[in-house]
């Protein structure tokens, strides 16, 4: 049985934002890719969404990190507005 490239460790929504990981078996330095994806609306002829990949990680734990601290940053944004 052949090992996958790729999995999906995580798949969430926070804050109206889609987050997703993808590890990567092949790559030993940082298999866990972080990516943001939303919807865009620019009329009847024009909508979708965008994915933007938004860091490379060595382990999960940083992944994890990295996504409290969006959270965290969010939430002071608002209670400051």
């Amino acid at each position: 049985m052949m090992m996958p490239k790729t999995q999906k460790v995580l798949d969430m929504t926070v804050d109206g934002l889609h987050i997703y990981c993808i590890k990567h078996f092949e790559d030993k330095a940082n298999p866990y890719r972080l990516f943001c994806k939303w919807d865009y609306y620019n009329g009847d002829l024009d909508y979708g969404y965008h994915t933007k990949q938004v860091a490379k990680y060595a382990n999960f734990i940083s992944v994890i990190d990295h996504i409290r601290n969006f959270v965290y940053n969010q939430q002071k944004k608002t209670e400051g507005a």
